[in-house]
């Protein structure tokens, strides 16, 4: 007889602190792509960022029982991925210089709404300093609430909302100089 699967992350915590290691495998199945897209975004190229959900996943794995609130699942998830890619970098400082060497872009106009523009836009991000770019990508591409970016980073609102605002008109000027212009500017 089958168990039935967990629905929520609430439960799914409980069941995988109990020792079922199916619902450990229904939590990687329904973060992965999220946690993987993180990576990405925080400044990491393909391999690294699969090596950090890997890590990240194995060190969620061995302290899942040290999650007291089940309901904080995602942000205690996020703080970890967070946390892994900043070590990950630290081990690959000459990374950060290639990415600000990149080929200068062409001058050309973009939709801001054109998915086919995620390179340039991960170029851009990857030249915004680190605490800018961890809180902009939470917030606005994962589009997780400031309260929670601020519990995964470990600062206060006030300061996610100030390096929102700042990581976005850096951004601006980033993809000014990179040439990307958009059509309704």
């Amino acid at each position: 007889m089958t168990r039935p699967q967990p629905n929520t992350d609430h439960q799914l915590v409980t069941a995988i602190q109990q020792g079922d290691r199916d619902s450990f495998r229904e939590l990687y199945d329904r973060y992965k792509d999220r946690l993987f897209k993180t990576s990405l975004a925080l400044g990491l190229n393909r391999q690294d960022a699969e090596d950090v959900l890997q890590e990240s996943f194995v060190k969620i794995f061995q302290k899942i029982n040290t999650l007291r609130n089940p309901d904080r699942l995602t942000s205690w998830m996020y703080r970890i991925v967070v946390n892994t890619a900043k070590s990950k970098m630290k081990w690959h400082q000459n990374k950060w210089d290639e990415l600000n060497e990149n080929n200068s872009r062409s001058d050309r106009t973009t939709d801001p709404a054109n998915v086919n523009h995620w390179d340039e836009l991960l170029r851009a991000l990857h030249r915004l300093p680190t605490g800018f770019r961890n809180v902009f990508v939470l917030h606005a591409i994962q589009d997780l609430s400031q309260e929670t970016v601020a519990d995964i980073m470990g600062i206060s609102v006030g300061t996610v909302k100030s390096q929102y605002h700042r990581s976005r008109k850096k951004l601006q000027t980033i993809l000014h100089e990179m040439g990307i212009r958009f059509e309704n500017q």
